[in-house]
């Protein structure tokens, strides 16, 4: 199963604590709070600390930030709780980082929520609390804070077998998805590989398989390619295998390496390459995936050749 984007969240609750989520009317999931009518304290975050924290210049940006945190911007005090969280400009300081999350939340910044949210779930800078995580998450997922709704989704799949509601689960990774969370794309399409909660659709699992896969999802990449390559959920498409294969293998995947490997190696997808092949091959290994059919057919490559795939190895570092 994925990973949430914001954090992972320990072992879960049961489903009941969980609630499926309503269908809330689209919105702008940050600017819903931080409008004068929906918070009178709201003065946009200066463009100063915003550029500063874009270049880099993270002591800057605090500078800029807080005195509009101290004054009630939601957006400024959602930046200083990032600047503490990753110690970025000041030293880290994970309960100032909390302190200022809860105070954006509480107002109505989603994504200050979703952090205190996870915040409590792990007890980072803050006393664990599986309740008050919840209660923010939902906050977050009623204004389509996509990680929100993931790792409430999480929450719900990982509940005993007995208490789970996977309905909640399918709606949370479903609405996350909508809104292009990779992480819940990949959830989703393993719903409908595996018929939980959904019909076993391949057709409909290849379908957000790419999507996560376009997104830069790389489990979702090789999974994809894998499974067009067998005709699994649509035809036979060895150019898209070979493509996603070498996405996921450039990434630094050994097992995209190992697999796109062995398509050079028998040229499917791609023009064969013995050199090439024994290059991914090598970097495969380096990475802690020794794949026995290619290690068998390096070790049929004649000397030059392995001489050559092991030179361009190192040049990639192999």
């Amino acid at each position: 199963m994925a990973v949430a984007a914001a954090g992972d969240p320990p072992a879960a609750a049961p489903a009941d604590t969980v609630p499926p989520p309503e269908t809330p009317p689209p919105a702008d999931p940050v600017a819903t709070a931080q409008t004068p009518e929906a918070n009178p304290g709201f003065r946009p975050l200066p463009d100063l600390a915003y550029g500063a924290y874009q270049r880099g210049l993270y002591r800057e940006a605090l500078d800029y930030a807080l005195p509009q945190a101290e004054d009630g911007d939601v957006a400024a005090q959602t930046l200083v709780g990032i600047l503490y969280a990753e110690g970025l400009g000041p030293p880290q300081d994970l309960a100032e980082a909390a302190r200022w999350f809860e105070r954006a939340a509480i107002a109505g910044n989603a994504e200050a929520q979703l952090r205190i949210g996870v915040a409590y779930l792990d007890g980072t800078g803050v006393n664990a609390d599986r309740e008050l995580a919840i209660a923010f998450l939902q906050m977050a997922a009623a204004q389509d804070q996509p990680e929100a709704l993931f790792n409430l989704g999480l929450l719900a799949i990982q509940a005993e077998p007995a208490l789970r509601d996977i309905q909640a689960v399918v709606a949370y990774f479903s609405r996350a998805a909508e809104l292009g969370l990779p992480d819940a794309q990949y959830a989703l399409a393993q719903l409908y590989m595996e018929g939980e909660g959904v019909m076993l659709n391949d057709v409909i699992a290849n379908r957000w398989l790419l999507m996560a896969a376009e997104g830069g999802y790389i489990d979702a990449q090789i999974d994809y390619a894998i499974r067009v390559a067998n005709a699994i959920g649509g035809p036979q498409d060895d150019l898209a295998a070979a493509r996603w294969l070498k996405v996921a293998a450039d990434s630094g995947n050994p097992v995209g390496q190992a697999r796109f490997g062995r398509l050079l190696a028998l040229g499917i997808g791609v023009d064969p390459d013995p050199v090439e092949a024994g290059k991914w091959y090598l970097l495969a290994r380096a990475g802690g995936l020794d794949d026995p059919w290619l290690r068998d057919f390096f070790a049929g490559l004649t000397e030059e050749q392995r001489a050559a795939a092991t030179e361009a190895a190192a040049r990639l570092g192999g």
